[in-house]
């Protein structure tokens, strides 16, 4: 699904992600994590997570937007590895940087 290319360097794993465009499996894909990812087991559906993403981003430089961006996008693809992701994406704790 992810086209990667993988570097060892000194004992150091390096992916790096090429998405040229979303096709329809990363769409699919991206649909069935989206609420997973921002919220985690949340009863929202994918439309309303979809909607405070798009909320957050609208008053975000462009540097906060890449790097949110960049960073939905690296969970997405630890999910496809298999990993268990152990923080949201939508951080709402007091204070956060990421509270909408």
């Amino acid at each position: 699904m992810f086209k990667v290319n993988t570097q060892i360097i000194d004992n150091i794993s390096i992916h790096v992600i090429d998405i040229e465009y979303i096709n329809s499996d990363l769409k699919q894909f991206i649909d069935q994590y989206f609420v997973n990812i921002c919220e985690g087991d949340s009863d929202s559906n994918l439309e309303q997570v979809k909607k405070i993403v798009i909320y957050f981003l609208s008053s975000k430089d462009s540097n906060t937007k890449m790097g949110a961006t960049a960073e939905f996008f690296l969970h997405l693809y630890l999910k496809s590895l298999g990993y268990k992701q152990e923080c949201l994406y939508l951080n709402l704790e007091e204070g956060s940087k990421k509270r909408v």
